[in-house]
């Protein structure tokens, strides 16, 4: 009996023991709660700021979609994360030694100062949780999609406008040698030049479109109150500078006059100021820059024959495309017309720059394509004027013949109504009208591209 009890108990214990060294065993394996959470959530919010501001906008986006964990952490310190990824841009590269120098889009500073972040949104109680300016991510997509358009078009424009130079220049033309790698060297230099004196003024025009679109979003567009808007814009910075102004309407000046060339001759010419009014008011410098950037496909690639279908595309006849159908008469129906391949035309000597008359090149598909800039200024115009649902095509006789009739005497924007009437009013106030015009940028051996407008003293155009 005593041995049978005392077996019993030594099986126990034994039990016992390897239950216990199993326990220890879990117990030494098992993490603790903060080695249970993960990376994203042991990290500190300044470290996690820094990480992020270090990212291009495009990795951040990724990073959202990560995981549901990580999405929270920087949608609830995105505010923090936007004004430090922006504050790197602005004053990282002001530090930098860097020999070869620093392109100009890596540092946001200028047009950051030009589109300065919202104010800080306050809820109904006038309680907000800080008062730091709104800095989102939606923010900082705007602000460099800005600024990669004006670095661009001043690229464009400063190329369009050296070539142009140097092949229609007197003294350009009996000083240029004929060495091939000179010549590149001075059209790069020239290019780079021209670009730096462009690009501030491009993003003052930027920033001049932009607020006039904001100002009068819910307004009426009658010319003479948008120019009295535009006029009190000119009067704000960074237009309290008269000179800022008046490099502003030079650059202005040859960014019109070069948008012509590369309209001609496609669109005729009593119609091509009404046309690229049109590009600047469905879009600021965006559909500017298509069109620099189609013609210089134009002009790097030779373009593919057309294929049959485009032999008969555009119709001849406006009334058949998506245009309204004005008057034959009508400058309008003049400017469809012209954009048309079909249309005939008669050069009587070649332009400097080849544009091939017989293909269908990016530049005139661009040209086509601006049917879609003119419907929707007619629906942003006047939202009568939009096709009309399919619920209401049973609407009166008198309806539908209103809605033509105001369809037909809808005219293009102008461009007096774009830039140069307020620029006119706001120079005449200054009494700077006529002024002296000393821009010129220096291209080759005392020739240069030189920036003006009608109200120079010399009279250059």
């Amino acid at each position: 009996m005593g041995l049978h009890v005392i077996g019993r108990f030594r099986d126990a214990f034994h039990r016992v023991k390897k239950y216990g060294k199993r326990q220890r065993r879990l117990t030494l394996r098992q993490p603790d709660s903060h080695q249970q959470l993960s990376i994203w959530e042991r990290l500190p919010d300044s470290v996690l700021i820094e990480i992020a501001s270090h990212c291009d906008l495009l990795t951040i986006y990724s990073l959202l979609l990560t995981s549901r964990l990580l999405s929270r952490r920087i949608s609830k310190r995105e505010c923090a994360i936007a004004q430090a990824w922006l504050d790197r841009r602005r004053r990282h590269y002001h530090h930098v030694v860097n020999p070869m120098g620093i392109s100009p889009g890596d540092d946001l500073t200028f047009i950051a100062d030009l589109f300065p972040p919202p104010p800080p949104t306050y809820a109904d109680d006038g309680y907000a949780p800080d008062d730091r300016p709104d800095y989102t991510f939606g923010y900082l997509a705007d602000l460099t999609r800005c600024w990669t358009t004006c670095i661009r078009l001043s690229y464009y424009l400063a190329d369009h406008v050296v070539q142009q130079h140097l092949q229609t220049d007197p003294d350009a033309q009996l000083v240029w040698s004929s060495s091939k790698t000179e010549k590149e060297l001075v059209y790069s230099r020239g290019v780079g030049m021209l670009q730096a004196r462009l690009l501030p003024p491009i993003t003052h025009l930027a920033f001049f479109l932009e607020s006039t679109a904001s100002a009068t979003e819910n307004t009426t567009t009658i010319t003479s109150q948008i120019i009295k808007t535009q006029q009190s814009i000119l009067q704000r910075p960074p237009f309290t500078d008269t000179q800022t102004l008046l490099t502003t309407h030079h650059t202005m000046t040859l960014l019109c006059a070069s948008a012509r060339r590369l309209m001609a001759p496609d669109i005729a010419s009593p119609s091509v100021n009404n046309w690229l009014s049109l590009l600047l008011t469905t879009s600021t410098l965006e559909r500017l820059l298509d069109l620099f950037t189609a013609a210089t496909t134009d002009n790097s690639i030779p373009p593919p024959p057309p294929p049959p279908s485009h032999r008969t595309y555009p119709p001849s006849s406006p009334s058949s495309s998506s245009f309204p159908s004005p008057s034959p008469s009508s400058p309008l129906a003049t400017a469809v017309s012209a954009l048309s391949p079909l249309h005939p035309i008669k050069l009587k000597h070649r332009s400097t720059i080849s544009i091939p008359s017989s293909s269908w090149t990016p530049r005139r598909e661009f040209l086509w394509r601006m049917r879609d800039d003119w419907a929707e200024f007619v629906a942003l115009s006047s939202p009568a004027l939009a096709p009309a649902p399919s619920s209401s095509r049973s609407s009166s006789s008198s309806t539908r013949g209103q809605t033509h009739r105001e369809r037909s005497s809808l005219a293009l924007p102008d461009l007096q109504g774009v830039w140069f009437g307020a620029a006119q009013k706001e120079m005449v106030r200054r009494g700077v009208i006529p002024h002296d015009c000393e821009e010129s940028v220096h291209i080759l051996h005392g020739s240069g591209v030189r920036l003006g407008c009608v109200f120079c003293v010399d009279g250059a155009s």
